[in-house]
C-alpha cells in the first residue's frame, strides 16, 4: 500500500489507502521498502516462486542500488523467501568502472 504514492494503479489493487503527511524522507524511503518487500512476499505466500530481472544496473544510480539491495535483505531475513525468490542482475561490464555504485555493492 505505501506504493500507491509511486504507482498510482496499485489502488486497483488495494483499494483507497492512506497517505501520511508527516512523510520525511527516510520515512518515505523505508514505506517504499515495506512496501515492495510486502508485495513480493504476497506472492511467496501462495507457495510460488518469483524471479526479478533487473537490465541496465549500469545506469542505476546510488539510492536505486541502495533499495534493491535493502528490499533483498528484507526478504532474506524474513524467512519466507527462503528458496523461492531469485534476483539476476545484468549490466553492461564496459560501462562499469571501479568508482560506479555496483563496484561499491
Amino acid at each position: 500500500p505505501g506504493l500507491a504514492p509511486f504507482v498510482p494503479s496499485l489502488r486497483k489493487l488495494f483499494g483507497d489507502i492512506e497517505h501520511c503527511d508527516d512523510d520525511t524522507q527516510m520515512h518515505t524511503k523505508w514505506r517504499l521498502i515495506y512496501s515492495i518487500t510486502n508485495i513480493i512476499e504476497s506472492v511467496l505466500d501462495t507457495d510460488r516462486f518469483i524471479m526479478i530481472c533487473c537490465d541496465d544496473l549500469q545506469w542505476a544510480e546510488q539510492p536505486s542500488l541502495q533499495l534493491i539491495t535493502e528490499v533483498l535483505i528484507n526478504l532474506g531475513t524474513s524467512g519466507n523467501a527462503s528458496g523461492r525468490c531469485l534476483f539476476v542482475g545484468a549490466y553492461r561490464s564496459d560501462e562499469v568502472d571501479d568508482d560506479h555504485p555496483l563496484a561499491t555493492q
